[in-house]
C-alpha cells in the first residue's frame, strides 16, 4: 500500500486546553508538532464549558484553529468523575473521514465509543491510555466501577486498536497484565518544549510579587488529593526547623481539595509559610520555576508527570516518590531524589539536604537538564509517533 507523506489525523481526548490536564497538554503538543510537519490534524474534545450561540439556543460544538490544528469542543451529555460522553462527537465522527484516529485516555466513556465507530468504519486506531491505574484506591464505588470498566469497555479499548502507546515502562507492565500482547505495545515517552525553559526570568520577579525572602520549595499541579500536596504540608514543620525562612509555594487551580489543604495548613501553623497562588499564567509559571530552589512533587500516581520535566529543564533539583512514572524520569541522587512513598520524614530530609547544599543542588539541577535535553523533547516524541502512524496505516 502506498502511504501519503501527509496524513489526515484525528486526535480524540476528553479534555484539552484551556483546561489543564496532562493528556490534554500531551495532545496539544503532539498535534502542534504534527501540523508543523504538514499533516492535517483535527482534535475532538469536550473540555471547554459549553455555551450555546445559535438562535434556537442549541449548538453541537464550538470550533477554533489553534497553531494550525482544528479543534472541536463538543457538548457533553454528562460528566461523572472520570467519565463523560458526547453524542455529538460520535455523530461528527460518523460523518467525517480520517486516515488515522488516535484515541487518548483509558478511563473515559468517549474513548470506547469513538474506538467502536472507528472500528466500524475500518479506520486505523492508535490508543494512548496515559494510565490504567485508579488513583483513589480507597474509594469503594470507584474501585467497583473500575473493575466493571476493566472487564467490559476497558477490555475493548485495549484489544481493538492496532497499536497501544505506553509512556513509561510501568505502562508496559500494566498493559501486559491486562492481556495486551507485547508486539502490540510501543513505548513513546512524553516530551516538553525545551526552548521555552532556556532563558528564564529573574528569580526576583516572583519573589517580589509574593514577598518571599527565603528559599522556595515549589509544587505545580491541580489541587486534588492524589497530587499529594498534603505530604508537603506535613513535611513542612520539619523543614522549617532547619530553614525557618523557607516558603512553600503551591501553584495550580483548585479541583475540589483546596479547602481541605487551606485548613490543613492552618492547623499545622503554616499560615505564614505556605503560599497558594491558584492558577497562574504561563509567564508567571516560568517566574515561579526560576525562583524555586527545590521542586517537590509527592504525587501518588502519574501517567507521566510533565511538570517534573519542566522543573528539570529549568535546572531545578526535584524530590518525588519512588513510584509510578516518576521513578522512570528521575535518577535517584543524580537528577533528583526518589523517596519511598508516604515516608514524609525522608521526603523532608531530602528537601532539607538540597536547601542546605547549594553546590549539590546546582549539580543535580544541571544533570537534570541534560537528561531532559537528551531524552524528553517533543520533536523526538513526534518523530517516533509519526513513524508509528505510517506503519499502522500501511498495515491496516
Amino acid at each position: 500500500m502506498v502511504i501519503n507523506l501527509k496524513m489526515k489525523i484525528l486526535q480524540v481526548v476528553d479534555d484539552f486546553p484551556p483546561k489543564i490536564t496532562g493528556d490534554g497538554l500531551h495532545v496539544y503538543h503532539i498535534s502542534k508538532e504534527l501540523a508543523k510537519r504538514g499533516h492535517d490534524v483535527t482534535v475532538f474534545t469536550m473540555s471547554t464549558p459549553y455555551r450555546a450561540t445559535s438562535p434556537s439556543n442549541k449548538i453541537d460544538y464550538r470550533h477554533q484553529v489553534i497553531d494550525n490544528v482544528k479543534v472541536y469542543y463538543f457538548q457533553s451529555l454528562f460528566r461523572i468523575s472520570y467519565f463523560s460522553f458526547s453524542y455529538y462527537m460520535c455523530r461528527a465522527l460518523l460523518e467525517r473521514n480520517f486516515d488515522l484516529i488516535h484515541v487518548h485516555r483509558y478511563f473515559s466513556l468517549q474513548s470506547p465509543a469513538v474506538t467502536a465507530i472507528a472500528k466500524f468504519k475500518r479506520k486505523p486506531i492508535v490508543f494512548t491510555p496515559h494510565s490504567t491505574t485508579i488513583r483513589e484506591k480507597k474509594d469503594l464505588p470507584l474501585t467497583l466501577l473500575r473493575k466493571i470498566f476493566d472487564a467490559t469497555l476497558g477490555h475493548c479499548l485495549l484489544q481493538w486498536p492496532a497499536l497501544i502507546i505506553a509512556l513509561t515502562n510501568e505502562n508496559v507492565k500494566d498493559f501486559l497484565k491486562q492481556g495486551v500482547k507485547i508486539d502490540k505495545i510501543k513505548m513513546i515517552p512524553n516530551g516538553i518544549d525545551i526552548e521555552k525553559f532556556r532563558n528564564l526570568p529573574e528569580p526576583s520577579k516572583f519573589k517580589e510579587r509574593f514577598r518571599v525572602k527565603g528559599k522556595i520549595v515549589l509544587f505545580v499541579g491541580r489541587l486534588v488529593k492524589y497530587k499529594g500536596v498534603q505530604y508537603i504540608l506535613h513535611a513542612a514543620p520539619k523543614i522549617l526547623n532547619e530553614h525557618p525562612e523557607a516558603k512553600f509555594v503551591i501553584v495550580g487551580p483548585d479541583y475540589g481539595y483546596g479547602v481541605q489543604l487551606y485548613e490543613m495548613a492552618k492547623q499545622l501553623g503554616l499560615r505564614k509559610s505556605v503560599i497558594f497562588t491558584g492558577l497562574i499564567s504561563e509567564s508567571e509559571l516560568l517566574e515561579a520555576y526560576a525562583a524555586a530552589d527545590v521542586f517537590a512533587f509527592p504525587s501518588i500516581h502519574e501517567g507521566f508527570g510533565l511538570v517534573l520535566l519542566e522543573a528539570m529543564a529549568c535546572e531545578k533539583p526535584v524530590v518525588t516518590w519512588k513510584t509510578s512514572a516518576m521513578q522512570y524520569i528521575v535518577e535517584n541522587g543524580k537528577t533528583g531524589f526518589l523517596v519511598n512513598p508516604f515516608n514524609v520524614d525522608d521526603f523532608a530530609n531530602s528537601i532539607c539536604l538540597l536547601l542546605s547544599d547549594d553546590k549539590l543542588s546546582k549539580k543535580i539541577g544541571k544533570e537534570a537538564r541534560k537528561i531532559v535535553e537528551k531524552k524528553f523533547q517533543w520533536k523526538s516524541t513526534v518523530d517516533m509517533l509519526e513513524n508509528v502512524y505510517k506503519e499502522v496505516v500501511a498495515t491496516c
